[in-house]
């Protein structure tokens, strides 16, 4: 049976595989509000998330500290921030490929991946799209409600029923500070406590 460690790990390369676009293609910059629900379709967590050309930041609970990933797309990499130590991780594990759904289908090898149909979230109209992953003897499934605005999922479901959704969507340019690593963080091998174990429980 696969870990709970495992599941997160493939969850996050579905919601990364999802999210991503080429620099090379016009991408629209935007801020919204993010809600977390489980299983249950209960609430669990509130966050933000900003989205520029290559560089995605993810900022979740509204006390302090507020648990940080920056993932830079262009490189293929993510960083974990603890806001109270000044310090910060680098993770080697982000797969970068089209943002476009209908590319993202055509180029990946995935077990099942198309169109279902349109659908309204929040009051949009969204392209809802169906992937099957697949790694070794894992799978996993993912929906995704992409809205072709802002070249991006306003709301993420997993096969084991937990999801995410986007809402008060800001269209426009993100600070450049908000997308790179303060100059006086120290880089270490690992992060230890709330961001990190927030990290491994949610994509």
């Amino acid at each position: 049976m696969a870990s709970s460690s495992n599941l997160a790990r493939i969850a996050g390369v579905a919601i990364l595989l999802l999210g991503a676009l080429p620099v090379a293609e016009a991408m629209t910059e935007f801020s919204a509000e993010v809600d977390y629900f489980n299983q249950q379709g209960d609430p669990v967590m509130k966050g933000e998330i900003y989205v520029s050309d290559d560089v995605i930041r993810e900022e979740v609970g509204g006390d302090s500290p507020v648990s940080i990933r920056i993932t830079d797309l262009f490189r293929g990499v993510s960083y974990l921030l603890d806001t109270v130590r000044h310090e910060y991780q680098e993770r080697q594990e982000v797969f970068t490929v089209p943002r476009n759904p209908s590319q993202f289908c055509a180029e990946m090898a995935l077990m099942e991946c198309g169109y279902q149909e349109r659908e309204q979230v929040n009051g949009v109209e969204t392209e809802h799209w169906r992937a099957e992953l697949g790694f070794g003897s894992l799978t996993i499934g993912v929906d995704g409600w992409y809205d072709p605005k802002i070249q991006y999922p306003l709301r993420i479901q997993w096969g084991g029923g937990r999801q995410l959704k986007l809402s008060k969507v800001k269209v426009g340019r993100i600070p450049s500070a908000l997308l790179s690593i303060p100059f006086d963080y120290q880089r270490v091998d690992s992060i230890e406590g709330s961001v990190a174990e927030y990290f491994s429980d949610w994509p």
